[in-house]
Order: structure tokens, then sequence, then C-alpha cells
């Protein structure tokens, strides 16, 4: 999630292609959340139909904090680049944060504006305007744009957090010290600050942010035995989810250890996100993996789009969510997902056609100071 609109890559950089596969694979994902999220109101409690729909609602959470890995990761990679040229870091870094947040911030507002307005429609009476400035600082504006208040955090601290992990390390003990402060995280907030709203802080993400920050620094002899541990990888992911489910299906309906319920989405969730880094890497080149990573590329616009798609088909099929909810589960997802891609695929294509007539147009005006002199002399 880089940026709104994509420019043209420089030709002598070549685009690594797992990374944009893991943000295809991220944000079908990220779809099945929310759709199945939807249907789950329709279903009743603790049945077979619920029991299997909440199954595989849960099994999806490692999404977002996949997300915030491969975010880490491709913005660790333009910020070390920028550091490493001739600007001071503190300019470096200041250029990297204030060019990330401008790329983001147009999409987000108007996100939240479009989900102010649907909020608004359903309750008139539910947004305090005194709250508005809060709501638009936490990403509270629609129920899914709080992770683009994880991005704009990730964003004002990533320069901090390259300068502390700028040379490879161990994986073991990247996970050792991630985990530990996560810890330490969540014992604060539990013990003294008690905040609710915790899934909208960076601080919640440790993890994935520094397996991330990891995957960017660790050497290429790193990465090559990384990807040959998929079997491995697999095993753990498998038995996180055995920890994982039966506890994160029982929060949806009554109370639960949270320390519990928490630690173990922490170890379902990592493991699930390196999981999917090393499906990524493997299917590099190959037919599935060229349309995942072109989904990737436009995954910002799909992910703020697709839930105002889902509220438009209850509006205009309102019967078949009631009553068909196994039907109209393949149908909004599928929905959801392709017009969300087809505005993505207009407005990448208007950007394209736009940044080369700025680049024209820049070329033409860079040539009218030779040719006003050449007609004065």
């Amino acid at each position: 999630m880089e940026s709104f609109l994509p420019t043209p890559e420089a030709p002598e950089r070549k685009r690594e292609a797992w990374p944009d596969i893991f943000r295809g694979i991220a944000i079908i994902a990220v779809v099945c959340i929310h759709t199945s999220g939807h249907m789950l109101s329709r279903l009743s409690p603790c049945g077979w139909s619920w029991c299997i729909m909440a199954t595989f609602n849960r099994l999806l959470q490692f999404a977002v904090p996949a997300f915030l890995l491969v975010s880490a990761y491709l913005n660790a990679s333009s910020l070390k680049d920028g550091v490493s040229s001739s600007e001071s870091r503190i300019s470096s870094a200041k250029t990297f944060v204030v060019r990330r947040v401008q790329s983001t911030l147009i999409p987000y507002l108007i996100a939240s504006g479009i989900g102010l307005m649907v909020i608004t429609h359903f309750h008139p009476s539910a947004i305090p305007l005194q709250h508005l400035c809060k709501m638009l600082i936490f990403g509270k504006c629609y129920y899914h744009l709080y992770f683009m208040a994880l991005v704009f955090q990730l964003y004002v601290l990533l320069p901090f957090l390259v300068r502390m992990m700028h040379r490879s390390k161990p994986l073991w003990k990247v996970l050792a010290v991630a985990a530990a402060v996560q810890l330490v995280v969540y014992t604060i907030n539990r013990c003294f600050l008690m905040q609710q709203n915790v899934a909208s802080s960076l601080f919640w993400y440790i993890l994935p942010v520094s397996l991330g920050l990891w995957l960017r620094f660790s050497s290429e002899r790193t990465r090559s035995a990384f990807r040959s541990h998929g079997r491995c990888l697999c095993l753990v992911t498998a038995a996180a989810a055995m920890l994982y489910l039966p506890i994160a299906i029982l929060a949806m309906v009554g109370p639960v250890d949270t320390f519990l319920c928490q630690t173990y989405n922490w170890i379902f969730s990592t493991a699930a996100a390196l999981l999917l880094a090393v499906v990524s890497m493997r299917i590099t080149g190959s037919h599935t993996g060229i349309w995942l990573a072109s989904m990737g590329r436009r995954s910002l616009i799909i992910y703020l789009a697709h839930p105002f798609v889902i509220v438009a088909l209850d509006h205009m099929a309102p019967e078949l969510r009631q009553s068909w909810v196994w039907l109209a589960f393949p149908i909004y997802a599928a929905t959801s997902f392709a017009a969300a891609a087809f505005a993505a695929n207009l407005l990448c294509d208007s950007g394209t056609r736009r940044t080369r007539s700025v680049n024209a147009s820049a070329s033409v005006t860079s040539s009218l100071p030779g040719f006003v002199g050449r007609m004065l002399l």
C-alpha cells in the first residue's frame, strides 16, 4: 500500500514480485473477512452454519498483521534508499514521511467521507461533531479505516525502527525481543491504560512490523534458508490455529481469558504471515502469481472501496442475505472484490495517463527557456 496512484518505476530499479503477490492474497483475505462477518449477523449463533462461517472468518484474521508486515518491508526499502543518499538522515526521514502521508491522505479522506455519509444515512444522530477529529485520527469513520491509522503511524515511526534494525539479525532473536516488547505493551494497557481501541495502535502489532524489517535487512542467504522452511511453517501455523480457533470462536459469543486469546492470536497471525511470505516467494512468475501481483498493486483502493460495495448490495438485493446466506456469501465476496478492483483499475489507468501527460508537459516546459533565448538572440 505504498501509494494511491502508481507512478512508473525507474528502469534501473527492479521491482520485487513477491510483496505484490503477498498483498494480493492478503486483500482477498480481507474481503472474505468483511463479507463473512457481514453474513454472521444473519445466522443463528452457535448453529452449524454459524460455526462454519465463524471458523472461516477467524482463520483469515492474519490479513491485517500480514499487510503491516509487507508495508514495513516495502517502506523500509524506500527509506533505506533515501538514507543512503547524500541527504542527511533527518532530512531523508522527513521527506519519506511527508511523501508517504501525502500519497495516502487523499484516498483516506475520501473513504472517511463516504463512510460518514453511510453511517449518518442509517443512524442520523450516531456521530457527534465534537468527536469527528478524533474519529479521523484513529480511523473510526468506518469500521475498516482503522488500518489507515496504523499505516500513518508506521510512516512516522519507521525511520526510528529502521535505525534500530538496519543490520541483519537472527530470526529467533527478533522474535524473542518483539514478543517480549509486545507482552510489555499488553501488560501496560491491561493494568494501567485500559484502552479499548487497541487495534488502532501500531504498538499492538510489534511482531509483524519487526518481521517485515527482519525480512528487509536479512541477507539473501538467510532469505533462501527461510524459503526452504515452508513445511515447518505449515506445521507451526496449523498448531497455532488449533490453539487459536476454539478460544477465538468462543470470544464471539461470550467472555474468555483475554490474555490467552490475544496471545494465541499473535502466535497464529505471525506464523500465518510468515507462511504467506514463503508461498508468495515460491509462486513468483506463475500465472497465479502474476494475477495476484496485479491485485496487490491495487490493494489500497480495493481495501478502501469494497465495504461500500457490500452496503450497496444490501440495498440492491436485501432479500438475498436474509434468506440465502450461503448463496449470498460468494456473491457478495466476488462482487465486492470485482467492483473494487474495477474502480482501482480505472484510477490506476487515469493516474498513468496523468503521469505521462505531466512528464510530456515538463519536457515541453524545460525546452521553453532555450527557445525563448534563441528568439531573443
